[in-house]
């Protein structure tokens, strides 16, 4: 089974960013690239979102994704706008997130460990945060 999540960006009404169950893609036999694709953009079909919008995918078995990474690319052509984060987005993001703290000189670490820590556990405070924004 394959799982199908949306990250919206709703900046006129909520300002924030939303990850979204879509649907669920169930698989028969043994997994290829061109078997993924097609239950891929079948899920994505009946679910109405546009496959041109797509920004990323994540991979979890690298193999088969990155077959699939290039046929979805050949899928889309031209007017393709996915970022290639590797085979391991969130390595990747978090690495790149390191080096520039490492860069700044600035304390975000212990900035934000401190943020953590101030509203875990405290509904009040989040629920007060909230209402800020």
């Amino acid at each position: 089974m394959e799982w199908i999540y949306v990250l919206n960006t709703s900046v006129t009404l909520k300002k924030i960013v939303e990850t979204r169950y879509l649907t669920s893609v169930f698989l028969n036999g043994r997994l290829s690239a061109e078997n993924l694709l097609k239950h891929f953009l079948n899920g994505i079909e009946i679910s109405g979102v546009n496959s041109n919008r797509i920004l990323q995918i994540s991979m979890d078995e690298p193999n088969v994704n990155w077959k699939f990474y290039r046929l979805i690319k050949e899928h889309l052509g031209n007017n393709s706008s996915l970022i290639d984060l590797g085979s391991c987005d969130l390595h990747v993001v978090h690495g790149s997130l390191q080096s520039g703290h490492k860069a700044s000189g600035w304390a975000v670490n212990s900035f934000l460990s401190g943020i953590y820590w101030i509203f875990k556990d405290a509904p009040t405070r989040r629920f007060d945060f909230i209402i800020i924004l």
